[in-house]
């Protein structure tokens, strides 16, 4: 993945905080060892079934189209639940027909298995004609 050294973050942001940066939304943690790299994304109030986990191509998309009022009246209130979209993409070989996620106290976690490395290959020389 890509981002400094994991993820690259696009697509979706929240409204314009104070002084005009965006900061992407939902905030996002990614882990990485040798055998995985997981996303935990922080998404409270919603149900496993609220999330799309997408991959395309190189691209891992996590999203969640769940919009809903918070029961009650308010004198203040600040947060609501919003649909997002999250776009990381990949730079490593991942084994994507054995990615996992579930969904724990507001996090969801997306785990990606990494590809085992293919057996060095003898170093190949090509002439020049």
């Amino acid at each position: 993945m890509h981002s400094h050294s994991h993820a690259a973050y696009g697509h979706s942001y929240a409204r314009r905080g104070q002084r005009g940066f965006r900061r992407p939304f939902p905030l996002v943690n990614v882990q990485e060892d040798n055998q995985r790299i997981t996303l935990e994304v922080i998404a409270p109030g919603r149900k496993k079934e609220n999330f799309r986990i997408e991959v395309k191509g190189r691209t891992l998309t996590v999203a969640s189209d769940l919009e809903a009022r918070l029961p009650g009246s308010y004198r203040a209130a600040e947060f609501k639940l919003v649909p997002f979209e999250r776009s990381f993409r990949l730079i490593a070989e991942y084994d994507t027909d054995r990615i996992e996620a579930r969904y724990t106290d507001g996090v969801l976690y997306v785990t990606l298995p990494k590809k085992e490395a293919d057996p060095e290959q003898p170093v190949k020389v090509i002439e020049v004609g």
